[in-house]
């Protein structure tokens, strides 16, 4: 069976105070009967650069206007659908202006490392946040 090969961004939006911004997403996750927080972000178009990607997944999800791009953050592979491999980069980013968020949350919060609802949040976030050693690994 061959996989199809998406390529996915995300962003860590930061405050001033160092919370990240996370979204409830409006419909469950493949296959989850509940609605996790996640950062904002989605798959880039045919011929579209990953920063384009990047600026109006930010735009549509949040209406901030994406400012600086601090540095990838993580990148990993998500595997889970048989047919489809995804390549998922995380960018740690400035934004500005205030949230408003699209259909596809119901929710914005602003949570320190500490607050983030580890049970509730989307798992390729935490593992990303696991893997840069912002948050400890389960025990």
């Amino acid at each position: 069976m061959t996989r199809t090969l998406q390529v996915g961004v995300k962003a860590l939006i930061q405050d001033e105070q160092g919370k990240i911004l996370l979204l409830q997403r409006s419909k469950p996750f493949h296959g989850e009967d509940f609605c996790r927080w996640d950062i904002p972000g989605g798959r880039i178009d045919t011929e579209e650069t990953q920063e384009a990607a990047l600026r109006r997944e930010v735009k549509e999800e949040t209406n901030l206007i994406l400012g600086e791009i601090v540095e990838v953050f993580h990148v990993q592979d998500i595997l889970f659908d048989p047919e489809l491999h995804v390549v998922r980069v995380t960018y740690r980013v400035k934004a500005s202006g205030k949230v408003s968020i699209s259909e596809e949350h119901t929710d914005a919060r602003w949570f320190r490392i500490d607050e983030i609802p580890r049970a509730l949040t989307d798992l390729y976030f935490t593992e990303a946040l696991q893997a840069r050693g912002w948050l400890p690994s389960h025990d």
